[in-house]
């Protein structure tokens, strides 16, 4: 346990210093993948206008399948609704999730038919693949919302033998999604806050530009004057 302590303890530095939305998903879902042996995992972000949740990373180590995040490629995954038909979209694991703001940990996703996978099947059957443990945790904010779910899948042994999630796995994932959704919920408000900057400064700059070319001029100049004093600061 000390040292499983220690890793998270490491993660979560690597995590609270990462300033790239990308990497930092990448990460998150990487780092998970590690403490638990998955050999598949999907990170899902909530959507920015629907209440939904969107793949963002998906990694495959035996099919070396790593897409989203830095890569630019798209995972290809269907959104995720919470509602479906005005009521709870209680047939997706991910969806579940995030709507009771607990993890799912699932031996055999086939002993589990009040779930719908439809694009982890449609993954499996394109891919030649066999999806079996599944462990969802979702990504908890201190304002109590979920900004975003990690699903794992496949847990191995020594000898790669597909196995469940033990409880030592999901709780060390629970801890790493806590911080995880700090780390990300900050990186997202300031990026929020420079970009509502950015947009101020822009709306004065061009009213005062009608009536002063050079103070307008002047103003155009502090948003990059501004990041380059937050890079120094860093």
């Amino acid at each position: 346990m000390p040292t499983n302590l220690h890793e998270l303890n490491e993660i979560g530095i690597a995590l609270s210093t990462e300033k790239n939305i990308e990497r930092l998903l990448e990460m998150i879902l990487q780092k998970a993948q590690q403490i638990t042996h998955a050999d598949a995992g999907i990170l899902f972000t909530k959507h920015e206008l629907e209440e939904a949740y969107v793949q963002r990373v998906r990694h495959c180590d035996s099919l070396n399948i790593h897409v989203g995040g830095t890569t630019g490629e798209p995972t290809y995954g269907f959104p995720i609704e919470l509602v479906r038909n005005g009521k709870p979209n209680t047939h997706s694991l991910t969806a579940m999730c995030a709507i009771s703001m607990k993890s799912h940990n699932l031996n055999d996703i086939a002993n589990h038919p009040e779930y719908d996978f439809p694009s982890t099947r449609e993954f499996d059957i394109r891919r030649g693949y066999n999806t079996q443990s599944v462990l969802a945790v979702p990504m908890i904010t201190k304002r109590r919302e979920v900004i975003g779910v990690i699903r794992l899948s496949n847990a191995q042994d020594a000898d790669g033998n597909i196995q469940h999630f033990s409880a030592e796995s999901q709780h060390m994932v629970e801890s790493l999604a806590s911080q995880a959704a700090i780390a990300l919920d900050n990186d997202l408000l300031i990026n929020g806050l420079e970009e509502l900057l950015e947009a101020f400064i822009q709306l004065v700059a061009k009213a005062i530009d009608q009536k002063s070319k050079h103070t307008g001029n002047h103003l155009q100049r502090i948003p990059i004057i501004v990041e380059m004093l937050a890079e120094a600061a860093e």
